[in-house]
């Protein structure tokens, strides 16, 4: 799905020159100087997001726009219990949305952004996928979570999603949910990050205008919550998904991790972005 975002957002990464710790796998090794982490030590980081007003989760997002990219777990879980067990009709076309209709899945909530459904074999298969326990990072700080319901969306035109919920976040004490680790990640949540924070959003302003995207978030988006030595943990969400977006509005939350390099240039070393504007049929 979403096109042009996705292959917007593959090509940005890939070419902008961008307390605890996990262990994870790539192929490729970029390792910094003053802490000997590499790439690698984040691959197994996850998104969270709060996917409705009530509910804060993991988010595995669908692949269904790029055949020849290699199908993740979730993926192929979904597609095998989709074919095994319809889980929605669309209804009528003529106003799909409104007439999705759940088969093997019960409706959650359809009222805000998010059309969120239940699936509870769709959520055995997840969860024998996944630890009992994660840690969250927030906004403010981080603890260790239990995982509740297993969710999807539907939707033509927006990022489609298997959310994890995640059960004990306390949004006071911690802020808005953003990162997530099976292991404690070396994160040290700084007071002053307006220099690196301002090196990151030119990078991201001049590619942009270099390739004349029409589609894109507000200049200026990305926001650092929390570092380890060079690498900065960043994200792009006003936190505020309605019904209906703009192209004014923050269409495209993200979650970033990006490495200051010797030459004071940032590169991106991790990221995942949703679309909640709806690129392919605008």
């Amino acid at each position: 799905m979403k096109v042009l975002q996705s292959l917007l957002f593959l090509l940005l990464f890939s070419m902008l020159s961008c307390s605890q710790k996990e262990k994870t796998k790539t192929p490729k090794q970029l390792v910094a100087e003053d802490s000997g982490k590499s790439v690698s030590d984040f691959d197994d980081v996850l998104p969270v997001y709060s996917i409705s007003k009530d509910i804060d989760a993991i988010v595995l997002e669908l692949n269904d726009y790029d055949p020849k990219e290699a199908k993740l777990f979730h993926d192929k879980i979904y597609d095998d219990i989709l074919q095994k067990d319809t889980l929605f009709d669309w209804g009528d076309k003529k106003d799909f949305i409104a007439t999705i209709r759940p088969i093997n899945s019960i409706y959650i909530d359809t009222t805000g952004q998010l059309n969120i459904f239940r699936s509870l074999n769709l959520e055995k298969r997840i969860k024998e996928k996944l630890k009992p326990s994660y840690y969250i990072y927030g906004t403010k700080g981080f603890t260790k979570v239990s995982l509740g319901d297993v969710y999807f969306t539907v939707d033509e035109c927006l990022s489609r999603i298997i959310a994890i919920k995640i059960n004990g976040f306390d949004k006071n004490k911690y802020g808005h949910p953003l990162f997530c680790s099976e292991k404690p990640l070396s994160m040290v949540y700084g007071k002053d990050y307006k220099k690196v924070e301002k090196t990151i959003n030119k990078q991201i302003d001049r590619f942009i205008d270099s390739i004349q995207a029409d589609y894109r978030n507000k200049s200026g988006s990305t926001k650092i919550v929390a570092n380890t030595d060079s690498y900065y943990f960043t994200y792009e969400d006003d936190f505020n998904w309605k019904k209906e977006f703009n192209l004014t509005d923050l269409n495209f939350p993200s979650r970033s991790i990006y490495r200051i390099n010797n030459q004071s240039k940032a590169e991106v070393v991790w990221e995942k972005s949703l679309d909640l504007y709806g690129i392919p049929c605008d």
